[in-house]
């Protein structure tokens, strides 16, 4: 974790029920600042900090973003990550500024021998986040925004979101986990459109083809954000975490059945099997330790 990231896991706390608030922190570079990350109870926060140019992600927010995750799945605390955006904008995808700036400095003209790849590890870092995720879309939906967000297990966003993706437009092939996301999440023919015609969804669209679970005003949408990461918060973290690993490789066909047999075997010998069923036949709710 950078020395940036485990500052701001220091810094304030989300309110309930309302989007979260801060002062920015951490590095100023590609205008704004890197990701606020923030701690409520067994919530950990994380908010896109660049709203001057509608949360795009450069290489630190990258960094500091995968920092936080690895802190979170560390501390026994948090059993959820809430991933947002500060302004009127989700993210617009990554600072096409890199790349273009990786072309003028090729010998080439091309940004051929840049490290291409890494925007597709870091959404895959939020897929396999050992914890649930919870997308709160403050607004619309960008470029590599779209895969930001199909990378997260639950999807809210408010009213009048919009998502494309211009990777056709800009002459970007898009990698190839994010096209098996698109395409596990919404369907073939949505991520077809969405990928090869750089045309806009509307929130319509949006909530018919699966990319988002709910939309709704504002207060509602974070209404019902806290009130499934509390649901979520309350579950036994072993089963959460084998299952939620189990489901992600079914869908790639990826299963991994000794891991998931060994995942079995270690909830049912764990002590919160004991006190689920404990709690189940005392009619009390269950103080799960996820050992």
């Amino acid at each position: 974790m950078t020395e940036a990231t485990a500052a701001n896991l220091q810094r304030g706390k989300a309110n309930e029920g309302k989007g979260p608030s801060g002062t920015d922190v951490g590095s100023n570079t590609h205008e704004g600042a890197t990701p606020l990350i923030t701690t409520d109870g067994p919530k950990g926060v994380i908010t896109l900090n660049r709203p001057e140019v509608r949360n795009r992600i450069c290489p630190e927010d990258i960094e500091a973003i995968t920092g936080a995750l690895k802190a979170f799945e560390e501390d026994p605390n948090v059993r959820v990550v809430i991933l947002t955006g500060r302004g009127k904008v989700f993210s617009a995808g990554f600072n096409l500024n890199v790349f273009f700036e990786a072309m003028q400095a090729a010998p080439n003209g091309t940004a051929a021998d840049a490290d291409v790849n890494f925007f597709g590890d870091f959404t895959d870092a939020i897929e396999k986040c050992r914890l649930p995720t919870i997308l709160a879309a403050n607004g619309p939906v960008y470029g590599g925004g779209t895969d930001v967000a199909l990378a997260c297990d639950f999807r809210f966003a408010v009213e009048g979101v919009e998502a494309f993706l211009p990777a056709s437009r800009l002459g970007i092939h898009f990698y190839d986990r994010g096209l098996e996301r698109f395409i596990s999440r919404i369907g073939i023919s949505a991520a077809k459109r969405m990928c090869l015609t750089s045309e806009k969804f509307t929130a319509d669209e949006l909530l018919r083809c699966g990319f988002f679970d709910a939309v709704m005003p504002e207060e509602a949408m974070w209404a019902r954000v806290h009130q499934l990461a509390d649901v979520l918060a309350l579950q036994a973290p072993l089963a959460v975490e084998g299952m939620k690993r189990a489901m992600n490789e079914i869908v790639y066909g990826e299963l991994d059945k000794e891991k998931t047999a060994a995942a079995f075997r270690q909830c049912i010998n764990s002590n919160d099997f004991r006190e689920g069923v404990t709690a189940w036949f005392e009619k009390r709710k269950p103080r799960f330790q996820g050992r």
